[in-house]
């Protein structure tokens, strides 16, 4: 099926399935309890709050690590000024409208409610909204990519243009994104001929350098650093010898368990649409297409893991979510096959979407006790605060507690909402020059549950990390 055919099925001002579908996903994914009770991870905060000299710094020294100039420049602008329940909201509505956005494009008619409801679902983007006030401007941007490539598909040169533009926008905001564009490109052009369809990748290929480049330059301009530094914690192999390659190409092996092992339905049912698309002569060249495709989007995912040994976690490979979707939108809307095959391909879209709901509420309820048990410990700091006015408070923990990544996070998490809510100040406390951590009354406490107490003349925090 062409696009022309694609677009005389799509009902115009057929509202039924948009009100449907959007009113479902909302409700079934549970995006309004984010919104309603906010949960920002530890390193979100940093977002939001007001822009002076000491957070232009840190914010540089993210700039060096990840390149993000986008988010940065929205910092400066426009993110400072929200609040976590302002950016939360933001964010589900941005990604509300890139899945409605594509799913319009792709699913007419009802079909289009069971695609929005898996969109909106998606799992990577999922595990980013934990970061709405970093992650929203990287969703705007495909957002507006997606709005805007109907109007470039018949000149050449305009979208050629399309594809730098967005490629090296989202590069600079999320790098993780880009190779959604690639997908999202190629699946609305699927029936250009393979020629056309190969100088668009190439294309994409060399907007995905100049935008590399554009990071390094930016970064040596203002950060006197041509690049960007790995940080230690991603755990980083640079390529010397045979040795590191073939270690960073096991971690890139990794990364396809990982992926594979989180979301092993949805990918299950995604192969035997693949299959299916591969072995029915109507949509057999589109078949082939979209697995090329996937070779190349896991080319370039897996790049820098090639290259730098950093694994590419779960959450930053959201390109791969929408093989699957794409695949059984085709089969689904194919009028070339039998009725049954069509009935199966919705059927397998709407296993698919309901994982991702699951998928979705279960994350949800794992951060919403975390938000539960911060806000605990936080409402015991305005107790005492309130009780002893001008005392300083300290984060204390062991040095096996500091040792742990998870115990840092939440420490940075607590310190960061209390300054954003009400101005508190918390300072990390460390062995041995920590005096309440080597006080025994502290620890028993803290190790019985009361996560904040007074110690002399401190309010002592101790986060939940190794003591639940």
């Amino acid at each position: 099926m062409t696009t022309d055919q694609r677009a005389r099925l799509r009902l115009p001002g057929d509202l039924g399935p948009l009100a449907v579908g959007v009113t479902l996903a909302v409700l079934v994914t549970g995006a309004w309890r984010q919104v309603a009770h906010p949960f920002l991870e530890h390193d979100d905060w940093e977002f939001l709050l007001p822009v002076n000299p000491e957070r232009i710094d840190q914010h540089h020294s993210r700039l060096l690590a990840e390149g993000r100039w986008f988010n940065y420049a929205w910092w400066r602008t426009v993110g400072h000024l929200l609040t976590p329940t302002v950016a939360a909201l933001f964010f589900s509505a941005v990604l509300l409208l890139l899945a409605v956005l594509i799913a319009r494009r792709w699913a007419p008619g009802w079909l289009f409610v069971p695609t929005v409801v898996a969109l909106f679902s998606w799992p990577m983007i999922t595990d980013l909204s934990y970061w709405p006030a970093t992650m929203a401007p990287s969703v705007l941007l495909l957002a507006a990519a997606v709005a805007t490539l109907p109007f470039c598909t018949e000149d050449r040169r305009r979208l050629i243009g399309w594809v730098f533009a967005s490629t090296v926008l989202v590069f600079l905001a999320y790098p993780a994104l880009t190779v959604i564009v690639l997908v999202v490109l190629v699946g609305e052009l699927i029936d250009r001929p393979l020629r056309e369809l190969a100088l668009l990748v190439v294309a994409f290929g060399i907007a995905y350098a100049v935008a590399t480049g554009i990071v390094f330059s930016l970064n040596g301009w203002q950060l006197g650093t041509f690049g960007v530094e790995v940080r230690p914690w991603r755990n980083p192999n640079h390529l010397h010898d045979f040795g590191d390659l073939a270690e960073n190409i096991s971690r890139v092996g990794d990364q396809v368990r990982t992926l594979l092992g989180t979301a092993t339905i949805p990918f299950a049912i995604g192969a035997l649409a693949v299959l299916a698309c591969l072995l029915r002569p109507e949509v057999r060249d589109r078949g082939i297409r979209l697995v090329l495709l996937g070779v190349v989007g896991f080319g370039v995912q897996s790049s820098a893991t090639v290259l730098t040994g950093v694994s590419t976690p779960f959450r930053s490979m959201g390109w791969a979510w929408l093989l699957p979707v794409i695949a059984l939108v085709w089969l689904a809307q194919e009028l070339g096959l039998p009725r049954w095959q069509r009935a199966t391909a919705v059927v397998g879209l709407v296993l698919v979407a309901s994982w991702g709901v699951r998928y979705d509420l279960g994350v949800l309820d794992d951060y919403q006790d975390r938000r539960a048990r911060y806000e605990k410990i936080l409402d015991r700091v305005d107790v005492l605060v309130e009780a002893h006015p001008g005392a300083r408070i300290l984060i204390v923990g062991t040095t096996e507690d500091w040792a742990n990544p998870v115990f840092t996070r939440e420490a940075q998490y607590l310190s960061q909402k209390a300054l954003d809510d009400d101005g508190t100040v918390m300072v990390n406390c460390h062995p041995p020059g920590c005096a309440p951590a080597a006080n025994a009354r502290v620890m028993r406490l803290a190790d019985r549950g009361v996560r904040a107490v007074m110690s002399g003349p401190y309010i002592v925090v101790v986060p939940t990390a190794h003591r639940r």
